[in-house]
């Protein structure tokens, strides 16, 4: 009996993480957040071109904001401290996070044309369509994240149905196992290995990444592993499960 036989049938979702799909799964977050803050930008600038009222606003103070990350790595934003008169006759003061180009190009006591909101005077554009055009380019990025999500999901889901049917229609080999081959990924601070294999017509094999002590025994040379031989490579019962008639 083979060191696997116990292992039983993995199932579609179960296949589809252990290849890479929860990455997959993490990565919609963020595309549908970026979504998100596009189409609040787009409603933002409709708010602009109905009420939006322009003005001339004096830079009082400028000033350069560090951040710092876990990593260490710093983040400057670049700030402008503005007055200006609402059309109304009130005073009002703003800061106002502005592009480094323009706070490289403007001095304090310098004055700037702004627009700001009639209804909420809190809300400034440096520019005419400063957030349609922010929001253009996220929307730009989210598509090409999506395209990319898309391409990944169809590249690991043919894998997993692959993997399925190799132990659903697949020929079933004993073979013995040619131990663990360490690669370059690290989790934890530990290397992932993968089992190697050599199938009886010479054809060699390696299973999924995991960690040295997640092989139930088949990490030792001279093993005997069970492999099922598939259209698109062979895969490891370690990996997809035994077909219900051979696991026990």
């Amino acid at each position: 009996m083979t060191v696997d036989s116990h292992i039983p049938p993995r199932g579609a979702l179960s296949l589809f993480l252990r290849l890479g799909g929860w990455i997959l799964l993490a990565c919609v977050l963020p595309i549908i957040v970026l979504s998100q803050i596009s189409i609040s930008l787009d409603r933002l600038a409709t708010r602009f071109e109905a009420n939006g009222v322009s003005t001339q606003a004096l830079v009082t103070h400028r000033h350069i904001e560090v951040s710092t990350d876990s990593d260490g790595d710093k983040t400057r934003t670049y700030w402008f401290d503005l007055e200006f008169v609402l059309e109304n006759g009130t005073p009002y003061a703003r800061e106002k996070s502005v592009p480094v180009s323009l706070y490289d190009a403007t001095q304090e006591g310098e004055t700037l044309e702004v627009i700001y909101l009639r209804d909420d005077p809190n809300r400034l554009q440096m520019y005419a369509g400063e957030h349609q055009g922010t929001s253009r380019v996220i929307q730009i990025i989210a598509l090409v994240l999506a395209l990319i999500w898309l391409v990944a999901f169809w590249l690991v889901g043919r894998k997993t149905v692959a993997g399925l049917r190799a132990r659903l229609y697949g020929e079933r080999v004993e073979v013995p196992s040619e131990g663990l081959v360490s690669t370059n990924v690290t989790v934890n601070n530990q290397h992932r290995h993968r089992l190697a294999w050599r199938m009886p017509d010479g054809t060699k094999g390696k299973s999924l990444m995991r960690a040295r002590d997640k092989f139930d025994g088949a990490e030792e040379a001279g093993a005997s592993i069970t492999v099922y031989k598939g259209l698109r490579g062979d895969w490891w019962a370690g990996d997809v499960g035994n077909r219900p008639d051979h696991s026990g």
